[in-house]
């Protein structure tokens, strides 16, 4: 019986504080649209729906003189433009070094395996063509012995 009545006096408690804390809270409905707080007056902000047409107007900020001659969309394109233009040039290097490394490649006889190479696109696994190459070998040596038997005899 003692342990029933802890129990429920704490789950009574508990209940009690959430009630009491929550006393303190209001719940606030945020208007979406309010008028911001003039700065000549020390008048409250006003919701949207207590402003009029006129008053709406006269809320909104003017625009810049920057906005209205075209400035800032042109400093805009003019960022693209240089964007576009490091783009190209980066391009154009990547395409003289790996036209470069293709000449080194042919003239040395490297085989090159990075990802722009011929070698080793297939798909095939490396461990398989060692095991084909061993195989082939084997195959050779044993051609060669029955060979060097053949002549001997």
């Amino acid at each position: 019986m003692f342990k029933r009545s802890f129990l429920i006096c704490l789950v009574l408690g508990g209940l009690g504080a959430v009630i009491w804390l929550s006393l303190g809270y209001k719940l606030v409905k945020i208007e979406a649209a309010t008028a911001v707080q003039s700065r000549e007056s020390n008048q409250p902000a006003r919701t949207a729906g207590d402003l009029s047409d006129q008053q709406i107007r006269e809320a909104e900020v003017p625009e810049s003189a920057r906005h209205a001659a075209g400035e800032i969309e042109r400093h805009q394109q003019s960022g693209l433009a240089a964007l576009d233009e490091a783009v190209r040039d980066q391009e154009a290097k990547v395409e003289e070094r790996r036209k470069v490394l293709a000449t080194i490649v042919r003239n040395r006889g490297i085989i090159h395996r990075g990802q722009d190479s011929f070698y080793g696109q297939s798909g095939t696994d490396e461990d398989q063509v060692a095991k084909n190459a061993l195989q082939t070998y084997n195959d050779l040596q044993t051609q060669k012995m029955q060979l060097e038997s053949q002549i001997n005899s």
